[in-house]
């Protein structure tokens, strides 16, 4: 379960217009000609940046959340709530700024 100042740290990040978004993965990464990294994400992979939960393995990449290559560990976010993000995110075409709009009224923290 999130903390009050990871919560509001992921709906900072989602809100400030710094995170290209994507959809389908975690983390986007392309390369262009000059060999400038540009990388797009998912809600959940703004999370991951933020909270700098890579795997050691796929640092390059961002592509692995703690052995996770579709979502966040379950004692982060709920499947529940990952799922309806998710669903958010890639199928119903919500930005950034909605999703955290969800996140603020739906999401739980620790006590």
């Amino acid at each position: 379960m999130l903390t009050q100042k990871q919560k509001t740290n992921w709906m900072k990040a989602l809100r400030s217009k710094d995170f290209q978004q994507c959809r389908n993965e975690l983390v986007h990464v392309e390369i262009d000609a000059s060999g400038e990294v540009r990388r797009s994400y998912c809600c959940l992979g703004v999370y991951a940046e933020v909270e700098n939960l890579w795997s050691t393995a796929s640092l390059a990449e961002k592509t692995v959340v703690e052995g996770s290559p579709t979502g966040l560990p379950y004692h982060v976010l709920d499947k529940n709530d990952q799922s309806h993000l998710i669903d958010m995110n890639d199928s119903d075409g919500y930005t950034f700024s909605n999703i955290a709009d969800w996140i603020d009224k739906n999401v739980r923290v620790k006590a």
